[in-house]
């Protein structure tokens, strides 16, 4: 009996002493210093679909990757994700073109479209998070499928 006392509080003790040990920092310098250590991150949407409007039907879609570097260390995307605002800067970019413009997909300036994305983020923002911004994966899928 005495024994199975002492491992019990020998598991309480380890458990308590496991949560202090995991638990985060809550100082502000720690937090004000990782960004600086890390550097600017590098990284990568999932694949973004919008579909184009031809004559109030789908006409196809521009289907591309967004790759962007996220600078840290002005605001934690833990709070603040940045990913919705990307893909909402997307779509909002895309459909302001004509629709025409994707007919042709080797005439679309796909280095105008990522500095557009760029800056619409950062105006959001009110502040350059985002340093660079560039699509990989790009095509259009045409519904005909030509």
């Amino acid at each position: 009996m005495l024994r199975t006392v002492f491992v019990s509080i020998w598991a309480i003790a380890a458990t308590v002493g496991a949560v202090f040990f995991f638990l985060p920092s809550s100082g502000k310098e720690d937090k004000a210093q990782l960004p600086s250590i890390l550097g600017p991150e590098e990284q990568k949407t999932p694949v973004i679909a919008i579909p184009i409007f031809s004559k109030k039907q789908v006409s196809g879609y521009f289907v591309a990757k967004v790759r962007y570097t996220f600078n840290g260390g002005l605001v934690d995307p833990a709070v603040t994700p940045v990913e919705p605002m990307i893909h909402h800067a997307f779509h909002k970019i895309i459909y302001k073109r004509p629709d025409d413009e994707f007919a042709t997909p080797s005439e679309v300036d796909i280095e105008e479209i990522a500095s557009e994305i760029m800056a619409a983020v950062n105006e959001q923002f009110g502040s350059p998070i985002i340093e660079t911004a560039g699509l990989s994966d790009v095509d259009y899928l045409s519904r005909e499928g030509k």
